[in-house]
């Protein structure tokens, strides 16, 4: 997913929803003249350069069509933004630029707005990471506003679960209970000394099964726990092995990192789909935001092409300036 579409945790989700509110429903219906600025041309010797210090090594070709089509999706969300105003009495914006602003100057009696003023005047805002990605996000909320998602129906929500089983399909799990021998107990003698115990707690029914074998850290009963859970525990190579015992006797010896185990399954409990009602509101969340995504892209998509003939990507070798429908349709 592309960086504009996750929320900024610097935010106050409700104070912003208000803000862009009062823009639509209680501002001048007449919306913004827009600013004639110029060609957006995307760097690319620059784009390497920034990517580069960040992974420690060169962009991928196709790692840098995509990230040309994010600068470029960015830069059409920000001048929209500044189209629209949003950066018009944004509190956040303001007291950035306040705070910058009291760094660079050295007049200490100016009051707060007097440095806004000022920062607005040196034009601190243009071309300020900070403000940049405070403006994309407003747009990204906005475009939830503009076209709000609709609820999704209980048909809805048992599609969309079917369409992404492997975040919603529960695990197998099982329970169970094992006679620990330890390999730096029994150096010598573990493997004789684990079958002689498999066949003595078979023949006694597994009476007393909990004080035999070692002591073992994590206890000697696992309630409930899933492939992942029993490997973070004894191991890949054991969780793999116990997931294949039959339930109810006692099985093995099961080799793991410390030694070996007796091992007896008392419940499994394959995988499988979860109830509506437990994951729905996961499944609501998911949903509406995926499709808010979606209408994002729609006001993205209309942007690029509103804006056809005036993207530009700058290579630096001789392929130069290039039309930025050229590259990206290759």
């Amino acid at each position: 997913m592309r960086w504009y579409k996750r929320p900024l945790l610097h935010f106050l989700a409700g104070g912003l929803l208000l803000f862009v509110a009062e823009q639509i429903w209680f501002a001048d219906p007449v919306l913004p003249t827009r600013r004639d600025r110029g060609p957006i041309v995307i760097d690319v010797e620059q784009l390497r350069s920034d990517q580069a210090q960040g992974l420690g090594r060169a962009l991928l070709p196709d790692e840098e069509i995509g990230l040309i089509r994010q600068e470029i999706d960015t830069e059409l969300l920000y001048r929209e933004a500044l189209d629209r105003g949003l950066d018009v009495g944004d509190r956040a914006i303001r007291g950035w630029l306040i705070r910058k602003m009291r760094f660079v100057s050295d007049e200490t009696e100016l009051t707060d707005e007097e440095l806004y003023q000022q920062a607005l005047q040196l034009r601190l805002d243009q071309g300020d990471q900070v403000v940049r990605r405070s403006l994309v996000e407003k747009m990204r909320l906005l475009s939830g506003i503009l076209v709000p998602p609709a609820e999704p129906t209980d048909e809805e929500l048992i599609s969309f679960m079917a369409s992404r089983e492997d975040l919603f399909r529960e695990p197998a799990r099982l329970s169970l209970e094992h006679i620990f021998l330890s390999r730096d107990r029994r150096p010598e003698t573990l493997d004789e000394d684990a079958r002689g115990l498999l066949t003595q707690v078979r023949e006694d029914g597994g009476r007393g099964w909990e004080s035999r074998g070692d002591p073992f850290p994590l206890g000697r009963d696992f309630k409930s726990r899933s492939r992942r859970q029993i490997a973070s525990s004894f191991g890949t190579g054991f969780a793999d092995e116990v997931f294949t015992l039959p339930a109810g006797t006692w099985s093995g010896p099961v080799d793991s990192a410390y030694g070996q185990h007796l091992v007896r399954i008392s419940d499994l409990q394959a995988s499988h789909m979860p109830e509506l009602e437990s994951v729905r509101n996961q499944l609501r969340h998911r949903l509406l935001s995926e499709r808010r995504d979606a209408s994002l892209d729609v006001m993205v998509e209309g942007l690029r092409e509103a804006s056809a003939g005036k993207i530009f990507v700058d290579f630096p070798d001789e392929r130069g300036q290039v039309e930025a429908d050229l590259v990206l349709r290759d």
